[in-house]
């Protein structure tokens, strides 16, 4: 029988971490991680009704100021609308952040979830966009996007 003692099996771990060559992916402050500027890059997938077609329109690419405070998210960016400051708000569990949120755009309203998953040390994002728009001709309900976010600084 081998008998490993305290040492021998720290020393172990070390070696072990040391040779897969990654750190782990911590942040700093993991109640402030997504703090920084965002760019969000948003390709709409599902569009109908009267928004049927934006499908295969360019996707949408925003600059977006994150801030997060204990498990409160908020994002403030164009997102799609000429005023360029609304705000989303939310929160974060874990490595998901849901926002949600309610803009002008295109002579409407359009409301939004974005269900996003953090990837690495809260410098990317990743997940989907739920979204519906309402106003003249008609809503469009049941619209979906994928949505894909770089940090780009603190």
């Amino acid at each position: 029988m081998r008998v490993t003692t305290p040492h021998a099996l720290a020393m172990a771990t070390v070696v072990a971490f040391a040779a897969c060559g990654n750190e782990p992916l911590v942040p700093d402050d993991p109640n402030e991680g997504l703090t920084g500027t965002w760019t969000f890059i948003i390709d709409v997938t599902v569009a109908n009704g009267i928004c049927a077609g934006e499908e295969s329109a360019p996707h949408d690419t925003s600059q977006v100021s994150v801030v997060q405070v204990g498990d409160s998210v908020t994002a403030t960016g164009p997102w799609g609308s000429t005023s360029g400051s609304e705000t989303l708000a939310g929160s974060r569990n874990g490595n998901v952040v849901i926002l949600v949120g309610a803009y002008d755009e295109d002579g409407g309203t359009t409301v939004t979830t974005h269900t996003l998953n953090v990837t690495g040390a809260d410098v990317g994002m990743n997940g989907t966009e739920d979204w519906e728009w309402f106003g003249p001709g008609g809503p469009c309900a049941g619209g979906r996007a994928t949505v894909q976010a770089t940090k780009n600084s603190p």
